[in-house]
């Protein structure tokens, strides 16, 4: 029983994260117009897409680093992957996501995304390893 809702709970994370990432928590048609547009594609990693009126644009990359936090600590409770393993996971839906995000037309494109959110995800990885050893 723990097993199903600890996966249930990572599921409904993944869902909610696809929300969030995709649809930007639109509900309405009209909202998901909105926010789609033209193709937008960034190759260079913390480039001038990551910058605001000159300034680079920490709170971005913060909020992306958060965002995929549980990623790595729910895939921690229900997989007993590798770490490597994990990481790739983690990595390999960010690299998802934006693609959809391209071909979608839902967003920017943008590979500090990928990076920022896979530094989250395997930052996930790390704090449920140091608390697991801790509690263990």
């Amino acid at each position: 029983m723990q097993e199903k809702l600890q996966k249930l709970l990572f599921y409904c994370y993944l869902i909610s994260l696809v929300w969030i990432l995709l649809f930007k928590m639109s509900i309405s048609g009209d909202d998901l117009r909105a926010i789609m547009g033209t193709r937008y594609l960034n190759l260079i990693p913390f480039g001038e897409p990551a910058k605001v009126n000159g300034t680079f644009n920490w709170t971005e990359v913060i909020n992306n680093c958060l965002i995929f936090l549980p990623f790595g600590g729910l895939l921690s409770i229900i997989s007993n992957r590798t770490f490597g393993q994990k990481s790739l996971l983690i990595v390999s839906f960010s690299i998802i996501i934006e693609c959809l995000q391209y071909l979608l037309q839902l967003g920017r494109t943008d590979i500090t995304d990928v990076l920022t959110n896979s530094l989250g995800g395997v930052i996930g990885l790390l704090a449920y390893s140091g608390l697991n050893n801790i509690f263990e």
